[in-house]
């Protein structure tokens, strides 16, 4: 049976997902970082910065001075999860053996399933549009005879490309291939090996693998087995369940209302609490993520003996990190995760737990029927009663406001 494997790798994904989140930011130079007030890097930047030479790890004056009208703004980690939950979810559609590499990249072994798409390149376009139409977002798809290439080939054709590299390729790609583009050959060994008048990989087979083993030890072996395309490693399938569990909300309009914020809040922790229920999942950890209208960005988090699947509880121990906060300006997201997820479900000890558990279920069957949110808590209604405040300024800005902030990944 051939050997395929796919690699997918998400473009410029924390800066991609902003653009998604707030359209005003598409087509314009983004970088995503810490907070911009204090010393910080860029964790990613957009294709239209990097075309001015940003790189992530720059530092934010570094990259400033190569595009001044960089925008900056606090990353998301919520948001990037879940995004990524959901780009993981649609790739499981293509095969069981998924391996997750990061938060933007992961493995599939489609050597089984590829011919029921159509073969290899109709299966690589089937899954570039599914993620796209799903999330907005483009990614980047290689496709080899193994892991080493089908990872060169997707960082070959970045941005929102799609390479295939058969068996019979792999000796003329390789040879003519710079060092520098094979994974796990990193900027200082790269020089290195450019002292050498090493520069290609074609030049680095004709060191030999004995000197290279003689040089760098059992790093030279790998070395001389990238350099031809070698690569021998399964795909891993990751385990299906999650670090976390969490969703984020846009607000349609920035507020302070306190009532407002209470009913995004505690829905948002029925959100959370309904997907914790679908595996069983009991947590430790709540984290609360609020961004303000100037997109500075709060995260802050609390331990707990037990935080369960239910809306209410969690809403609670929610509030009261939300409570910890000192409002300076009006909000325009907020976010709730739960972690150190356990399946060990503890039995409900008392009848009106027990009754509680119940309801649970039986409100989350009603939806899974009829649609999201058919039977819902009155205290969502508070998010309808609260109007959006009259902005200062002329019709035109008001309408891209309005509009830019409604947008969000859909999860």
């Amino acid at each position: 049976m051939e050997r395929v494997i796919l690699h997918v790798d998400m473009d410029a994904y924390f800066a991609s997902v902003e653009q998604q989140i707030n359209p005003s930011l598409r087509g314009r130079p983004v970088l995503v970082c810490g907070n911009p007030l204090t010393k910080t890097v860029v964790a990613s930047a957009s294709y239209e910065a990097k075309r001015q030479g940003v790189r992530s790890g720059m530092s934010i004056p570094e990259a400033l001075k190569l595009c001044p009208d960089a925008i900056l703004v606090p990353g998301n980690p919520i948001c990037y999860a879940e995004t990524s939950r959901v780009v993981f979810s649609l790739l499981s559609l293509f095969t069981d053996t998924l391996e997750i590499y990061s938060i933007d990249e992961a493995f599939l072994d489609v050597s089984r399933t590829f011919p029921l798409f159509g073969g290899k390149g109709a299966l690589g376009r089937r899954i570039k549009e599914t993620i796209r139409k799903k999330t907005g977002l483009t990614c980047s798809v290689g496709m080899a005879p193994n892991k080493l290439l089908a990872k060169i080939a997707a960082s070959l054709v970045k941005p929102d490309g799609l390479r295939i590299i058969e068996e019979k390729e792999v000796p003329e790609l390789m040879s003519d291939l710079p060092v520098e583009e094979v994974p796990g050959i990193g900027p200082r060994l790269a020089s290195l090996l450019s002292d050498w008048g090493i520069t290609t990989c074609g030049q680095l087979q004709r060191l030999g693998e004995n000197f290279l083993i003689t040089r760098f030890g059992l790093r030279g072996r790998f070395l001389y087995q990238a350099a031809c395309g070698f690569d021998n490693s399964p795909v891993v399938p990751t385990p299906p369940q999650p670090k976390s569990i969490g969703h984020s909300y846009t607000l349609p309009f920035n507020t302070d209302h306190t009532d407002f914020l209470r009913s995004v809040l505690f829905r948002l922790a029925e959100q959370v609490a309904a997907r914790m229920r679908q595996s069983s999942f009991h947590g430790r950890v709540v984290t609360v993520c609020l961004r303000l209208d100037d997109f500075t960005t709060f995260t802050r988090q609390r331990k707990f003996a037990s935080v369960p699947p239910d809306g209410r509880r969690i809403f609670t121990l929610a509030w009261q990190i939300f409570s910890s906060f000192t409002l300076v300006r009006p909000v325009r997201l907020l976010g709730i995760s739960v972690s150190e997820l356990s399946a060990e479900t503890p039995l409900p000890l008392f009848p009106e737990e027990k009754t509680r558990e119940n309801l649970f279920h039986t409100v989350d069957e009603i939806n899974r029927r009829l649609g999201e949110n058919t039977v819902f808590p009155a205290t969502f209604l508070l998010e309808k009663m609260v109007k959006p405040p009259v902005p200062k300024t002329h019709a035109f800005q008001f309408w891209r406001f309005k509009h830019s902030d409604t947008t969000r990944i859909p999860t």
